[in-house]
Parts: C-alpha cells; structure tokens; sequence
C-alpha cells in the first residue's frame, strides 16, 4: 500500500522512497534501533549513574545562561526519596525556558542519561528526552529510531502511528503462529514500536527474526526450483568479450579464468547461472561482471546492475558505461535525482532495448521500469538489500534470468551454500600477483605521519585521510574531526604547496563529485574525509591512507577503508592512528590483510550484535541472523519447503 494511502505529500514520499521507505508497510517495519526503559523512576543514587532513566520530584528553580555565545537553560529538580537535587541543563534550546519556568514548584518527570560528579556528589541530566509535567504518561518504555536528514523524530513517530492503524496481511500462514507460539502481525508490530514492556520487545523480535529467516529460506527454495528448470537466456556469441580480454592491460589471474570459463559453459548448455563471486578488494570481482554483462550484450540481451549505495554505482557505471561504448552498446544509469525528461528518456530505451547495460542503485527495481529481455542480474554486496528487493529484479524479467551475486565479505563456502543456496557455485577470487599487501601500523605521531605523508607526495603519490565526524560542536568525543584535520593538515602543507581538500556526506553531491574528480586527476594530493570514501573510491595513485581514531571503527570497516590504497603496482601503506597500541582489532589488521581471516575475527570480537530493533530499513543481514539463530534456521528451511508446496512465494 503505497505512502499517499496515509495522507503523506508527494515531497515527502520522495524523501522516504530514496531511504527505501516507499509503502505503508515500509514504515510499518522501520523499527526502533534501541530503547530507553523509563517506565519505573529511579533515585538519585550513584548505582543509577551512566545510563537513561526516569527521575520524578519537584521542580525548584529555572534559569537563564549565556557562555561563549552558548545559550543555556538551567533548572533543578529535588527527588524526594533520595533528598537529593538533579541538575538538568539544556545547550541551545533557549525556547524552553518560558515553557518551563511556570512549572516551578510542580512536579516534573526528567527522563534521560543520569550523570554523577564524584568530586562534588552532585547529579546531572543534559538535554533530556523528557521533561514534562504528565508523570504517568510518560513512565514507558521509550523507542529511539535512526535519524534522518530532513524528516523530523515528529514527523516519523506520527506517520509510524498512522501506518499501524492500517491493518495489513501477515505474511505467515495461522498454522506456522500457532505452532511457534508467535505474536500475529499487528500485535508484534504494537509490541516493536509501543512496547509495555521488555518481554513483548522479546517476543516480537522473535517473531520477526522468524518471518524474516523463512521468507529468505523460501526465496532460496523458489529460486532452487526455477533454476532447474534451465533458461533459454543462453550465450550465442562472444565477439566482443574476446576483443576485451584481449584489450585488458592485464592478463586475467587463474581464478577470473576459471570463474568465466565455468558461467560461460553453464550459460552455453542452456542452463542458469546462479554464482556468488567473492574476494578481497581489488580481486577482480567487477571485471567477471563486465565480461558476462557484455557477453549477455553480444547475444542480444540486457543485463543490470544494482549496488547498494550511488557512489559505488556511479562507480561501477563508469566502468561500464566505457566498456559498452567501446563495442557499440548503450549503457543507462539510473539514479534517484534524474530529472524527469532525462528518466523519461532512459526509461523508453530500456523498454525498446536500447540500452544493453542497466546501472543503479534500487531504482533499477522501480516499478515504472518495463525491460525488453533482461538476462542477466549482478547484485553487488546482495546481502545489504532486502529479500523484497532482490526478489524486484527477478519480477521484470521472464523465465530464467542469470544471477551473479558478488561481495567483499568473504564467507566460508559451507557457510555461504547455506545462505546462497545449494544451487550457488561460490567461486572465490586471488588478488592480482602484482598487488603488494599493504603494510599497516598503528601509530600516533602527527609530525613523523606528516613527514611519511610529504615524502610520498612529493614522489608523485597521494593519500587519504578518514576521520570519524564531520564535526564535533559540543564537545562529545574526543576525537579529531574532518574539521579538525583540515585546520591541521593545511597548517603544515599549504607552505609546501600540496593541495589539501575535504570530502563528506554533508556536501552536495556535484560538489562532492568535482572534488573527487580533482582528487583522481592528481590535482588533489591530500584528501581528508569521513567512511563516504569506503567504497566505490578508486584512485590508484593513492597509496597512504591514515585512519584517525581508528579504535571506533569495526574491522569490516578498517579493511575496507584500507582496501582504497595499493590498487596499483606501488606498496600502499595504512597508518592506524591511535593510541590505544593495545587494541584487539587494530593489531588484528596489523597481523593479516586477508579477508576471511579478518571475517572471521570480526565475528568473535564482537559476536552479531542486535538484529532486530536496529535499521529495519529495507536492509537485512541474513548472514548474521542464521549464525545467530542457526537452530531457527532449520525450522525455517523446512518451512519454507512447505509454503513452497502450497504455492506461496517470497513476500
């Protein structure tokens, strides 16, 4: 059902469609990524310190301040039980005070994080999430959702409590809740986002790890059965491709060999392809993608790309979009601020199959796109979408489209035929005998990194600087920002004449493309930015990347980030900037640059984390929930051989 259903303006839904909200039963399940239990008060005693609480007295005074141009309100609160005072401050909501002020003497509920100064016994709350005079309104559990650009917590809470008015189909059969002893859907979804306590949050992430582990297992099932069934999508011709081995700078490692030769023999026999291609950055994924893409091209068909974010489309696009011109094809880019003349337009020649190569983040799935004979479908990094929407993809095409799937995150082969399906050839990819680990240290010097720096640059080479935020203005981390380290950088090499720029998700997209595109020409030799460069950056003249405070980063992350360096044949170096030298995390990517090792001790030092109740956006990691519910999953998959049989479908 789609978002006007509830009365919601057209802006607004193109605001929420490109955060893959697009129908009522989206908002439905954009869950809470945490809670606050505020639903009993606490004393004021130093046991209650360093977490959210509610704190329930009387309120004593309300004041004004004005520090550095800072405006404050203040106000304190006596808690009766404890005979204590609670110090409450707000930063920049000056507003408040002509709310608050006519509560003096009344009794107030302060609902926060519970702060204590050992030194002078006092107690402190900043910037509450609630302080109001209704106590038992608001003694409740507190749900707390993902922050979103330009869309109000207001905004999101009202359209949440519109959507569950709507009462919608639950996708699991009365016989399957019975026999789990499940929550049915509409209570599951009043438990989530209005929960009375911390058992009914239990249950309804019980119930929804569930149904989302059975919808994969029965997409996985449905697909097994159509697979067999063969394709008439099969290779007719190789004219092109051949030319463009033959073109490469390269020779193809054995691996890419071996993983063509397979899918082409498959795809030759009238038989899907279905093969998940995985290796480290800078294996060599995106070249077996281009080679059966333009193989699909030679025999007449249209192929699609779908990544998981616009830079690393837009990425994948310019590779391709160059290689389909070099042969004569039509490659179209799809993203979600075409203006309407230039959609109209790429979408009538995706219809009539005049573009051969399709490119895009989910707008490729868009339901106003009509393909002419799409063969094949590369999904890259599957498991950061939705089951919904890799099933889209497989909607527009008739009977017996091929399927790459392809992903940096290595995964044990008995590991992935279990999330991939028995049916998934799993090929894994070498890196490149010309590629050099690159060497990694944790280091935390700025002089010496700034010398190691001008010294690379000045031998022709660039680098990268990652920082953890854009900027800090009240203080919150110790940690050295975006702003930061320009101040810093340029400080030291604006004398020298070394160009130094910043990059973030801040900026407007044009802006941030120009400086991306100086930084690849050279004209850029430093470039300072947040995780935005993670992916879908390719400079090969980048050699150094320094990670600052890189203790907050995960280890996924880290070996992400240090896979932009050492792309070329030069050695490419990662300075860990840190001062936490005893780190588990840094000294595990000090140790090894292989990936699946540095998989697999992700998952032990931090285990799986929360499943549920954290960005239930569209996204899903089924990777994580079948290692953490792996017992859940074996129910799931019978089940779904069940629903199978009854002629149910992926929902």
């Amino acid at each position: 059902m789609d978002l006007a259903s509830l009365g919601v303006k057209e802006n607004r839904i193109k605001q929420l469609s490109k955060r893959n909200l697009a129908t009522v039963e989206d908002i439905q399940r954009f869950f809470p990524r945490k809670y606050y239990d505020y639903s009993r008060a606490s004393e004021l005693l130093p046991v209650n310190a360093n977490r959210h609480t509610a704190v329930i007295g009387t309120l004593m005074s309300v004041s004004t301040k004005k520090t550095n141009n800072t405006l404050m309100v203040k106000a304190k609160v006596f808690e009766p039980k404890s005979e204590k005072m609670l110090n409450i401050i707000w930063i920049g909501h000056y507003y408040l005070y002509k709310i608050i002020q006519p509560w003096v003497k009344e009794t107030v509920i302060a609902c926060g994080e519970l702060t204590y100064n050992e030194e002078y016994h006092s107690f402190h709350m900043s910037n509450p999430i609630v302080f109001d005079t209704q106590i038992d309104k608001n003694l409740r559990i507190y749900p707390v959702y993902k922050k979103m650009s330009g869309i109000s917590a207001e905004f999101m809470q009202d359209l949440i409590d519109a959507s569950l008015g709507v009462l919608t189909q639950d996708p699991l059969p009365e016989d399957l809740l019975k026999k789990y002893h499940l929550m049915p859907l509409t209570e599951a979804l009043m438990a989530m986002h209005h929960p009375t306590s911390q058992a009914d949050v239990e249950k309804a992430r019980k119930r929804f790890t569930y149904e989302q582990l059975t919808a994969f297992a029965l997409r996985l099932e449905c697909e097994e059965r159509e697979i067999s069934k063969g394709t008439f999508f099969n290779i007719k011709s190789l004219k092109s491709v051949d030319q463009y081995i033959r073109s490469l700078p390269y020779e193809l490692t054995d691996s890419q060999k071996k993983v063509f030769a397979e899918m082409k023999e498959t795809a030759y026999n009238g038989m899907r392809i279905n093969a998940l291609v995985q290796g480290d950055v800078g294996s060599g994924k995106t070249v077996i993608a281009v080679l059966m893409m333009l193989a699909m091209a030679d025999s007449g068909y249209q192929s699609v790309l779908m990544a998981p974010t616009a830079i690393l489309a837009a990425q994948h696009y310019e590779t391709i979009s160059s290689v389909a011109e070099s042969y004569g094809y039509k490659a179209a880019f799809l993203s979600s601020d075409l203006k309407t003349p230039e959609k109209r337009k790429l979408l009538k020649g995706i219809e009539t199959g005049e573009y051969r190569f399709i490119v895009g983040t989910h707008s490729v799935i868009s339901e106003d796109i009509v393909y002419k004979n799409l063969a094949l479908a590369v999904i890259d990094e599957e498991h950061k979408f939705g089951v919904k929407q890799r099933d889209r993809i497989f909607e527009r095409s008739r009977f017996g489209m091929h399927k790459l799937s392809m992903s940096a995150t290595p995964i044990p082969r008995t590991l992935a035929a279990t999330i991939y399906g028995k049916s998934t050839a799993v090929y894994d990819l070498e890196l490149p005998a010309v590629r050099k680990p690159v060497q990694t240290a944790v280091f935390n010097n700025d002089l010496k990194i700034f010398e190691f720096i001008r010294k690379k640059v000045l031998d022709g080479q660039q680098a990268y600087v990652v920082c953890p935020f854009i900027d800090d203005p009240d203080n919150k981390y110790p940690v050295e920002t975006v702003e930061d380290a320009c101040i810093r950088y340029k400080e030291y090499f604006d004398p020298l004449n070394i160009s130094v720029e910043s990059v973030t998700g801040a900026l407007k997209k044009a802006d941030a493309e120009e400086i991306l595109e100086r930084f690849r020409k050279g004209n850029v030799q430093i470039l300072i930015a947040t995780s935005i460069i993670e992916v879908g950056v390719n400079v090969p003249n980048a050699n150094i990347i320094v990670i600052n405070n890189a203790e907050r980063f995960g280890l996924a992350q880290l070996h992400q980030l240090r896979g932009r360096v050492g792309r070329g044949s030069a050695q490419g170096y990662c300075i860990l900037k840190s001062a936490d030298r005893e780190n588990a995390r840094l000294a595990v990517m000090c140790r090894t640059t292989d990936g699946l090792e540095i998989a697999k001790e992700d998952m032990a030092l931090r285990g799986t984390g929360n499943i549920l109740g954290t960005e239930q956006s569209g996204k899903s990691d089924e990777i994580n929930l079948i290692l953490t519910f792996p017992n859940m999953y074996e129910y799931c998959k019978k089940d779904a051989v069940m629903l199978a049989d009854r002629g149910m479908r992926p929902w």
